[in-house]
């Protein structure tokens, strides 16, 4: 077990212990989060059958507060720049990891997992899906899927921070435009659900900017 003499935060204490593993497959596991019985046996495998493989990703069981399932999809690179598909709890490789920075610590506001996924892809990783829910996550009043709900701060800052990282790759995939207007879309709303109108508004019309032919954004306008 490792011990670190301060609090150095989730992503450089993923970083640390990360280095000192010995397996070819990792996989960061929350402490309120759970796997499946077979959730080793599906990934694992599937991980390390092909070199070309990355990351491997399931679906999610929740518990806790609300039960039920999150589904993900079939890899597609160019859709992981539109919306993030592969959750927190997955499995990836070691040595891929060690070629990039890995978790950075910037994203302590949130998209830290994605962030980390695109670096992966970014360095030539392929991923894969395994389609069962063999991730057990838990939804709670400061589980991030809660607080990003009632945050439109934390998580447009940090979508805007993801988009500034990876700037590059999401021009290539065509995906930058689709994606403010998405980030102004959640803002938008979460204003809107504040009472915020003025500055709900002003969002609502970055939707348009950056989608023109967006009919709801430009009545909301």
């Amino acid at each position: 077990m490792l011990h670190l003499p301060h609090n150095h935060g989730r992503a450089l204490a993923r970083n640390a212990g990360i280095a000192r593993a010995r397996t070819e497959a990792v996989l960061s596991l929350d402490a309120d989060d759970a796997l499946e019985p077979g959730h080793l046996a599906a990934t694992v495998p599937a991980l390390l059958a092909d070199p070309t493989t990355g990351i491997v990703y399931t679906d999610y069981r929740l518990f806790g507060q609300r039960s039920g399932v999150m589904r993900a999809e079939p890899y597609i690179e160019r859709n992981l720049y539109r919306r993030q598909y592969i959750f927190a709890g997955s499995l990836f490789r070691r040595s891929l990891f060690a070629r990039t920075r890995g978790y950075c610590d910037e994203f302590r506001i949130g998209n830290e997992d994605w962030d980390l996924w695109l670096t992966l892809v970014e360095a030539g990783a392929h991923a894969a899906w395994v389609a069962a829910p063999l991730y057990r996550y838990r939804l709670h009043a400061q589980s991030w899927s809660s607080a990003a709900a009632g945050s439109d701060d934390a998580d447009f800052r940090s979508r805007i921070l993801l988009l500034d990282h990876h700037r590059a790759a999401f021009d290539r995939h065509g995906a930058t435009r689709a994606f403010l207007a998405e980030t102004y879309r959640r803002q938008a709303g979460a204003l809107q659900r504040g009472g915020d109108l003025e500055r709900a508004r002003a969002a609502w019309r970055q939707v348009v900017r950056h989608a023109p032919w967006d009919l709801w954004a430009r009545c909301k306008a």
